[in-house]
């Protein structure tokens, strides 16, 4: 320190920096917040999608609760939003164990009885992407 004379303290932010850092600051709050809601994720246009073998046998919406028989072995069930196997003829019946589906891209899988229960965004974005034999 010099005697006599006052030394400046240098200043670590002026107020454009500052301005900069709200601006990004408030960026980042708003992306997590609608990455958080799901950018135009509206959950009401889930579907499921049931295959049975390699034919698709039913699509259904899932804001209506039902029951549903898929052939003689499977029936799934619609409650709330959310889909789950509720019995099947398999012997593990590790698809009646697994938790229940709402979001597009989850699915259920009964190997034995070959059913698939599978969530899609959209009605019409249903088909099987590609079958290997």
């Amino acid at each position: 320190m010099v005697r006599g004379k006052a030394v400046k303290q240098a200043v670590l932010f002026r107020k454009a920096d500052m301005l900069i850092l709200m601006f990004w600051g408030m960026a980042a709050l708003i992306l997590f917040l609608l990455s958080a809601r799901g950018i135009g994720g509206d959950p009401s246009g889930a579907c499921l999608v049931i295959i049975s073998g390699n034919e698709t046998v039913g699509r259904y919406e899932l804001d209506k609760d039902q029951t549903i028989r898929i052939g003689e072995g499977n029936t799934c069930e619609i409650k709330e939003g959310s889909v789950r196997m509720v019995s099947a003829d398999c012997p593990d019946k590790l698809c009646v164990k697994s938790h229940g589906i709402s979001k597009p891209g989850e699915s259920i899988v009964c190997l034995p009885n070959n059913v698939i229960l599978k969530i899609t965004g959209q009605k019409g974005d249903a088909d099987i992407d590609a079958v290997s034999e």
